[in-house]
């Protein structure tokens, strides 16, 4: 069973009559389903940053019967909402109403029902009497982004991340203070943030559990002690297959694809987790735990590594001249990354096969 992890827009959420029968009408592409009572849950940009998909009959599509989980606003308790089969109500010719690009219809235990818009729906379709009117032709298929995807790069509190005085622990960082690179330089944090989820939260989904690099494993102190980082975080490989396959022997992997080669294990127990963000000058590598780790990147995919706030935050600071996108090191793709750790470990290579790059800051801050 899978789970996607992302942010809920409260103000394209909308309560709506219970569906009949009657609401559709005619057939194949010209099939239409007329709705009523229209109420926006809020009319400001409310969000449930933690607001879960779950692939509950596992058939690698979210569609009818599947779940969304979150917390309206004001409430403590969450909320489980399951997707509505549109497609057993039909036009005149026996065909079923498809699902939506840009929206997706839900129900409650109670059978009171939803329909939940995508940021690229026109909601200015509804009526002030709360009236829609959807054509399958014209606003149905098969895929559908309702929630924005959060896939979060970042470190695990407790994480030891270098500056010119010595490590610090993730969570003592602020807006201001100097890092050291793992090329000797020094860079500037301009924003920090970040998130907590709770043991249960961590309990149900499983792709927000840390993934553990035990110390050691790349070279000797490297890291130093045991380092714990979101799924999606990158950290740096220096190899000469990398420097075969890309003209560069440094590349930075996201460490999921370590842990599918047992370079690194994803954390098992249910507990309490804080992750935190940091932006500095440019994409750079940084040193976490003595292991050269990825500082927040500035990419196509920054509305799925932060919620759309935090991410208008970033966007400010690189529209502003603050932060470039530039990244100081090769980024592999998935594809590329499994290919390239099979080869190190089909053939027992270090990850780190030179380390004097990595060495200097060290040594120069000691």
């Amino acid at each position: 069973m899978s789970t996607v992890t992302g942010s809920l827009d409260f103000s394209l959420l909308y309560s709506i009559d219970t569906i009949v029968a009657s609401d559709f009408s005619g057939s194949g592409s010209s099939n239409s389903l007329s709705l009523s009572g229209l109420t926006q849950v809020s009319s400001t940009s409310e969000y449930d940053y933690d607001a879960v998909i779950v692939d509950d009959n596992d058939d690698g599509e979210f569609n009818a019967g599947d779940t969304l989980t979150f917390t309206f606003p004001g409430d403590t308790e969450e909320t489980t909402l399951t997707r509505v089969d549109t497609a057993k109500y039909y036009g005149s010719d026996g065909s079923g109403f498809a699902s939506g690009t840009d929206y997706a219809i839900f129900e409650d235990e109670d059978g009171n029902q939803y329909i939940l818009f995508s940021s690229d729906f026109d909601i200015s379709r509804i009526s002030s009497r709360g009236n829609l009117t959807l054509t399958e032709g014209s606003d149905s298929d098969d895929n559908m982004d309702i929630i924005d995807i959060i896939d979060v790069i970042c470190f695990a509190s407790g994480t030891k991340i270098l500056t010119p005085n010595g490590e610090r622990a993730v969570e003592s960082l602020k807006v201001g203070d100097t890092l050291v690179t793992q090329e000797g330089k020094t860079t500037t944090i301009h924003w920090a943030s970040h998130t907590h989820h709770s043991a249960q939260t961590v309990s149900r989904f499983p792709n927000i559990r840390p993934i553990k690099i035990p110390a050691n494993s790349f070279a000797a102190g490297m890291p130093h002690d045991d380092l714990y980082l979101s799924r999606q975080h990158r950290v740096m490989i220096e190899s000469v297959v990398a420097e075969r396959m890309v003209g560069q022997s440094q590349v930075l992997v996201p460490i999921h694809t370590l842990a599918e080669f047992d370079f690194a294990t994803t954390v098992t127990q249910d507990q309490d987790v804080s992750y935190y963000h940091i932006l500095t000058d440019q994409h750079d590598v940084l040193l976490a735990n003595g292991l050269p780790c990825e500082s927040l990147y500035v990419g196509e995919h920054l509305d799925k590594a932060l919620d759309p706030h935090r991410a208008q935050q970033v966007r400010d600071l690189v529209e502003s001249g603050v932060v470039s996108t530039r990244s100081s090191c090769h980024i592999l793709e998935n594809k590329q990354a499994r290919n390239l750790l099979a080869r190190i470990a089909k053939n027992a290579k270090s990850l780190l096969e030179k380390c004097s790059a990595i060495e200097t800051p060290l040594k120069r801050v000691a």
